[in-house]
């Protein structure tokens, strides 16, 4: 039997013209935030004398420029072995084609049922008269049924196939949350372990600066012209940020393992997001526009709206056991046999062909209350999912609101931490020419030092964090989340050699 015209009846949110993620990160050109910290990055390796050797590693505040790395992965690469791992998205599939069996077995309701049975007997039977008189009898034989039953009317039957196909649009919506769910996890994984292996390169690099100035207090104290006091400061931070290693360094083994865990392996060399990328406002910029979309077409709605259904056709369902079942029934039946009287020694062969066929009407006139009872649990559970439904859109509307909200304020954190890096910059510079003429101290060196690390690694986070919210506000607001995503961010990550 086809079931091609057995289509889905999910919906999806209408693609917004030009929000795409290659539209929201486009890369600034030869002007811009960029070059400004490149200016001021120069004019803080301006003003370092020849003596301290590392400045200019440690003014490479970019991880590509801290350790140029081949890119063995990327995000797509990642995202196809989680897709063969992943076992619920593969259960998911398997329930859908599962669900895709209840229409074929709704839709069998209404044709006919054919049914054939046989049977052979030998039956020896005594008879006792009154007299003494004692008759013995033998009996054997075969018997044959051809019966066809073919419903007419059975409100039931109708109701039972409306909810086979809610039941196959529900299960092909549950497939869709489970790739959804994968591409959000994916991607999340993914990032984890890109910010951790910034995180541990942005502390290698304050290690060589650290250490760098700590060598230089010693130098300084060598000759007379520094304290003690500076060098227990730098080795104190030495300390500090070597500790720091230890940690960074188990972060990143843990992201990794988390990324095993979707994929079934470990990862090899991922490509990382290029730093110099500017994130554009979300359009339209309106949180009710997204709220509205999420409300109609998040697919947790979807589901819950599916669910609602299921409990009116059981309502429904359960109502039709009230209504009359008219069936068309048709059989033909043959018997075959031998009867044998042993006392008068005589036998007799018979063949008996009945051929029958009738209209036949069933009304349930009392069921002991049975009927009005299952009817108000049916109702009971329909205005239960009802709640459920109403919930879920106030749920999917607050996660629409904060996922715009978030990745609106991580736009405008990103773009503050840029700003920001070239303040601490410029800061680290100033302080240095102050430690150069004396009015500074190590001290105020390391602070500034390690201000500007600081903000280097808020600055990566809020990079991907805006590229977590732009993927969860897809999701929220209903629009496809899917191996086309992937694609899209894939393409702002650097490129990996086939």
């Amino acid at each position: 039997m086809k079931r091609g015209n057995e289509r889905l009846q999910f919906r999806l949110a209408p693609r917004v013209t030009g929000w795409t993620l290659a539209a929201l990160l486009a890369l600034p050109g030869a002007t811009g935030a960029g070059d400004e910290d490149n200016d001021d990055r120069d004019d803080a390796e301006a003003v370092v004398d020849a003596p301290v050797p590392v400045e200019d590693e440690e003014d490479a505040l970019a991880p590509a420029e801290i350790e140029e790395r081949t890119p063995q992965q990327d995000l797509l690469d990642i995202y196809r072995l989680a897709v063969e791992a992943d076992r619920s998205l593969s259960a998911a599939l398997n329930r859908r084609r599962a669900a895709d069996e209840q229409i074929a077995q709704a839709r069998s309701q209404f044709l006919p049922q054919i049914n054939a049975t046989a049977k052979y007997e030998d039956i020896d039977s005594e008879t006792d008269w009154d007299g003494g008189a004692t008759v013995d009898g033998d009996t054997s034989g075969w018997q044959a049924t051809l019966s066809l039953t073919q419903p007419i009317f059975r409100r039931g039957n109708f109701i039972d196939l409306e909810r086979a196909r809610t039941a196959v649009d529900r299960a092909g919506i549950e497939l869709a949350v489970a790739e959804q769910g994968l591409v959000v996890d994916v991607t999340e994984a993914y990032f984890d372990v890109l910010l951790a292996q910034d995180e541990q390169a942005l502390v290698e690099a304050e290690l060589a600066a650290v250490e760098s100035q700590l060598r230089r207090a010693e130098r300084a104290l060598e000759v007379g012209t520094g304290t003690q006091t500076d060098v227990d400061e730098a080795r104190a931070t030495f300390d500090r940020v070597r500790a720091e290693r230890v940690a960074v360094d188990n972060q990143v083994e843990v992201a990794k393992q988390a990324l095993r865990r979707l994929t079934g392996e470990l990862p090899g060399e991922l490509a990382g997001l290029g730093e110099a990328f500017e994130p554009q406002p979300v359009e339209p910029a309106d949180t009710d526009h997204w709220v509205d979309l999420a409300q109609r077409y998040n697919l947790e709605v979807q589901l819950a709206e599916r669910d609602d259904q299921l409990a009116r056709h059981d309502v429904e369902g359960q109502r039709a056991d009230r209504w009359p079942e008219v069936d068309l029934e048709a059989s033909l039946r043959r018997e075959d046999g031998e009867s044998l009287n042993q006392q008068a020694m005589t036998s007799m062969d018979r063949q008996i062909d009945t051929r029958s066929i009738r209209l036949q009407v069933s009304v349930p006139l009392y069921t002991g209350g049975a009927i009005s009872s299952r009817v108000r649990e049916a109702e009971a559970e329909r205005t239960a999912a009802s709640d459920d439904l109403a919930d879920q859109r106030r749920a999917s509307a607050l996660d629409a609101r904060s996922a715009f909200l978030g990745l609106t304020s991580e736009l405008e954190r990103v773009r503050a931490l840029e700003q920001a890096l070239v303040s601490a910059r410029s800061n680290e510079a100033s302080v240095r020419r102050g430690q150069e003429v004396g009015t500074r101290t190590t001290t105020d060196v390391l602070d500034a030092q390690s201000q500007r690390f600081e903000t280097k690694r808020d600055l990566a986070a809020a990079r991907y964090d805006y590229l977590l919210n732009f993927v969860q506000l897809q999701a929220s607001a209903g629009l496809a989340v899917d191996e086309t995503v992937i694609r899209e961010i894939n393409e702002q990550l650097q490129s990996v050699s086939r």
